[in-house]
């Protein structure tokens, strides 16, 4: 038997757009979803537009993924692209990382210089995905000895384990022509 993929309930998919307007989905007479039920293919719609992968759906109903890649393409503009998506998720996440931060500054479990540089990041990749950035950065990640990081830090106190991570931004120099 196969293991029935979880999508959430089609009941509960948002029917309204942005700007509150009913979502209007038109399902062709020919083509790629025409033989199937009218609920399915708005169904189908709906998961994609929610972001669910053309993968899950096509297993969740038993249809190529093909189809499913054909009915996204003549739905797009309802159906938020990849980008889209995941700038959606990367802003939910800043908001979730920002509470809880606060929350582990407020009982100590953090120091608000963490909480600084932790946010900085998280906000710089942020905007650096959804195009908000004008300036370019790449982050290194270095692992040192103790010894290392304490020579270039000046010092650690004892206790500390034998590996630290460290991010390092590097702005690249422009190319001379």
């Amino acid at each position: 038997m196969s293991e029935e993929v979880s999508l959430g309930p089609a009941a509960d998919l948002a029917v309204v757009d942005n700007e509150g307007q009913a979502i209007q989905v038109v399902q062709p007479d020919r083509g790629s979803g025409s033989r199937m039920p009218y609920e399915t293919y708005r169904t189908v719609v709906l998961l994609l537009r929610e972001g669910v992968p053309v993968v899950k759906v096509s297993d969740r109903f038993g249809v190529a993924t093909t189809t499913i890649h054909e009915i996204k393409a003549r739905h797009a503009e309802i159906i938020p692209s990849h980008k889209d998506l995941m700038a959606r998720k990367s802003e939910n996440l800043r908001e979730v990382l920002s509470d809880k931060m606060v929350e582990a500054v407020e009982s100590g479990r953090m120091s608000p210089n963490q909480y600084a540089f932790t946010y900085g990041t998280v906000s710089q990749h942020y905007r650096e995905e959804t195009g908000q950035s004008s300036t370019k950065s790449e982050n290194i990640h270095l692992h040192l000895d103790k010894n290392d990081l304490g020579e270039l830090l000046g010092g650690l106190k004892s206790g500390q384990t034998d590996e630290k991570s460290v991010c390092v931004d590097v702005n690249p120099p422009e190319k001379q022509e």
